[in-house]
């Protein structure tokens, strides 16, 4: 919205300087309708973008779980630090940061848990479908007639046996122990796609961080050009060797070379809030984010499984 509201002012100067030139018969009335035309349409833009914002604005609020009538300000003093400071590179390996993560996500852990719930209640329910013998002992004994708490041990009775549980019908029980299989292959489906969509995540993160880096190097160096070529062309146009066009289309890549440089920033930034949240490694409090370190794994890496084996 900063981007639109100066490349408005560049404009809006542009076109009385062409208004004046035109009075003095230094510049046609094309060239003046034409900054005219794109002093409107910036203008048009700068209104579009300052309602975005404003949306964006209430659903941050709807987010928060605040009225919509609360006023918030923006603060760019972040976004000037950000831009005032060097991005350095994440030199991260993919290998360490995946097994990192994966070591490291509690929802993760949680769906293994549940795969290894199911292993268990598959053997549960195979040791039913097994055979069964029993020992089985009792003795018992009666008191003296007319005195209850006298008992002879010489008229007692015994008895000794065997109780054989015979694997036969046993539908019940088969039917039970294909349920506890169909929903344990259902567990280790549905953590495979679990650590896959993790693994997926966390290379798309370095990506993403890689990509907005280079690109914010890029435009970093593209914005003072386009400053110098903008002033440049209303140099010549003064000497006569430029028309309003060139100094048109040199406003308009100087404006998009500003919301890329921006764009490229806030992407790097949440590229990198989005690998250490995705990591367990992103603490929020009051006082703002903190970042836990993330530390070589190759010392226990072959500890933490890259796929799901069944058994």
């Amino acid at each position: 919205a900063e981007n639109a509201r100066v490349n408005y002012e560049n404009l809006k100067q542009l076109a009385e300087r062409n208004r004046a030139l035109a009075d003095a018969g230094r510049l046609d009335d094309l060239q003046k309708g034409q900054v005219v035309q794109d002093e409107l349409r910036s203008e048009d833009r700068l209104m579009s973008t300052r309602a975005s914002l404003a949306s964006t604005l209430d659903e941050f609020k709807l987010f928060l779980g605040l009225p919509v009538e609360v006023e918030l300000q923006f603060d760019s003093a972040e976004l000037a630090r950000m831009g005032a400071a060097d991005p350095q590179q994440l030199e991260l390996d993919e290998r360490v940061v995946i097994a990192v993560g994966m070591s490291s996500r509690l929802d993760y852990q949680t769906i293994l848990d549940q795969l290894e719930d199911a292993e268990r209640r598959v053997e549960i329910a195979a040791d039913a479908l097994r055979a069964g013998l029993d020992l089985v002992a009792s003795s018992g004994t009666v008191s003296t007639p007319g005195r209850p708490g006298e008992f002879d041990l010489r008229d007692s009775s015994w008895s000794l046996g065997l109780a054989l549980d015979l694997p036969m019908d046993r539908l019940p029980e088969r039917n039970a122990y294909r349920s506890t299989l169909i929903a344990r292959d259902a567990s280790r489906r549905a953590a495979e796609a679990f650590g896959d969509a993790i693994r997926v995540s966390l290379r798309e993160s370095l990506r993403n961080a890689e990509t907005s880096l280079r690109s914010f190097a890029i435009q970093r160096v593209s914005v003072p050009l386009a400053e110098r070529r903008a002033e440049s062309a209303k140099l010549l146009q003064d000497a006569g060797r430029a028309d309003t066009r060139d100094i048109l289309e040199a406003e308009e890549d100087l404006l998009e070379a500003k919301n890329s440089l921006t764009g490229a920033l806030v992407d790097y930034e949440l590229a990198r809030l989005a690998l250490w949240r995705d990591t367990e490694h992103l603490g929020v409090s009051e006082e703002g984010f903190s970042f836990q370190a993330i530390a070589p794994m190759s010392a226990r890496s072959n500890d933490i499984p890259d796929t799901i084996s069944g058994s």
